[in-house]
């Protein structure tokens, strides 16, 4: 992440909540799971996943605009 910031100074903000996502579902030793299964209780989805939701709620979007 340090790499990363260094290279882009001015836009590293903006992926931030992607390194937040990362470490919070990387499974951690000390508590034998992720840190998104102990707070919620439940696996976190993955990111294809998310990516297939939003690209439904966008063309619901459309459809609800269209109709």
């Amino acid at each position: 992440m340090r790499n990363y910031v260094l290279g882009f100074q001015n836009a590293w903000i903006k992926w931030l909540y992607m390194g937040e996502f990362c470490y919070n579902t990387n499974y951690h030793i000390p508590i034998k799971m992720t840190s998104f299964t102990k707070l919620y209780g439940y696996d976190a989805p993955s990111l294809t996943d998310m990516l297939i939701m939003d690209n439904m709620i966008l063309k619901a979007k459309d459809f609800i605009k269209h109709h």
